[in-house]
């Protein structure tokens, strides 16, 4: 689950048109991106684990 963007209603109304149309976009690359499986991407080196408890 991806979280990109908030507003407070008391400020703005809703996003704007040009808003709206670059979160699609947005919302189409990162659906793109988890075509392949996590496991695939970090066995290509594309992504990597991070262990918050690692010693090295």
């Amino acid at each position: 689950m991806f979280f990109v963007y908030g507003l407070a209603k008391n400020e703005q109304e809703n996003i704007n048109k040009s808003d709206e149309r670059d979160f699609k976009e947005l919302a189409n690359l990162i659906l793109a991106a988890f075509e392949k499986p996590l496991g695939s991407r970090i066995e290509d080196g594309k992504y990597i684990e991070v262990m918050c408890d690692a010693k090295n």
